[in-house]
């Protein structure tokens, strides 16, 4: 079986260098490879970084450029120059664990018999960013609900991560790629929605690993939960799914959050130092209202 492993970057290149080099050493038996950088306008000198690892990369390394913003215009770039029939999407900054995730992907492909199935792996933070609680908050279920797949809950749409998720190529070309409307922000939902119009069914495999290393606070995570908002209001507008692909936030409910979010937010308090039973609620009433705002504003923006 032969993979493209496709990876949008844009200025990140401290991590990505982490990821090319786990990348490096990976173990893929009978299997091939390569891999498609897709650079997108980065000026901290990527792309001449990965130009040098060219020669003496172990498979091949596309190093590509992409002018139109946005990881879905990257993502698009990378399949369409992609030499194989299987893609695995990668982030910038979710290196894999070991030397077997590549492989693992494929055997779980083979064992689909020929089905159109899409293998989701599991993203978790590094054990040394695990020691924030608010990054341990975050890695159990605000950003990537792998708590109710590993729970049993069946993947649908929403759960089409593209920061770790590998595909047949075909459906991906028959549902017109990734939505480049959508810069950030349910992207990887949209291309779910897609592939699922396309018979493609998710399977979640928890023991592919890769670790995001990204730290964040809590006033970052305030900036993109209102990005999170925006986007979803977009999201919703294009494509009026049921049940609805970002979560409506049009209630008086999601006003009030958006209230008491705002309120915590302006207390100064080390919100770390809080026992669980309060830290973790006021987390929660943050992520959601921040998420309201931007819903919010997007919709007031956007009226006739």
């Amino acid at each position: 079986m032969k993979f493209s492993i496709v990876i949008p970057t844009m200025n990140r290149l401290a991590v990505l260098r982490s990821t090319i080099g786990a990348l490096a050493k990976q173990e893929l038996d009978e299997h091939e490879a390569e891999v498609v950088v897709v650079d997108n306008g980065s000026t901290d000198g990527t792309v001449e970084w990965l130009e040098q690892r060219r020669g003496g990369f172990p498979v091949p390394l596309q190093v590509l450029s992409e002018s139109t913003p946005g990881v879905s215009a990257a993502r698009n770039a990378g399949v369409r120059h992609a030499r194989y029939d299987h893609i695995l999407f990668l982030n910038d900054d979710t290196a894999p664990t070991n030397e077997r995730l590549v492989a693992g992907h494929a055997k779980a492909h083979q064992m689909a018999n020929g089905d159109d199935i899409a293998v989701l792996g599991r993203i978790t933070y590094p054990p040394d960013q695990l020691v924030d609680p608010f990054m341990r908050w975050i890695n159990d279920g605000a950003q990537f609900d792998y708590g109710r797949l590993d729970g049993g809950y069946p993947p649908r749409a929403t759960h089409f991560y593209t920061a770790h998720i590998s595909f047949p190529r075909g459906p991906f070309e028959r549902a017109s790629g990734m939505d480049e409307r959508i810069r950030f922000g349910f992207e990887d939902a949209v291309l779910g929605y897609r592939m699922e119009q396309q018979g493609v069914l998710i399977q979640y495999h928890p023991e592919l690993v890769a670790h995001h290393d990204h730290p964040i606070d809590v006033s970052a995570w305030c900036r993109r939960a209102t990005s999170m908002g925006g986007a979803g209001w977009q999201v919703n507008s294009l494509y009026p799914a049921e049940p609805p692909l970002a979560q409506p936030a049009t209630t008086l409910y999601w006003r009030a959050l958006e209230a008491a979010a705002r309120a915590l937010t302006f207390i100064p308090t080390d919100w770390s130092m809080l026992p669980s039973r309060l830290r973790n609620p006021a987390y929660l009433i943050i992520n959601q209202g921040y998420y309201a705002r931007g819903y919010r504003q997007a919709t007031k923006i956007n009226q006739p």
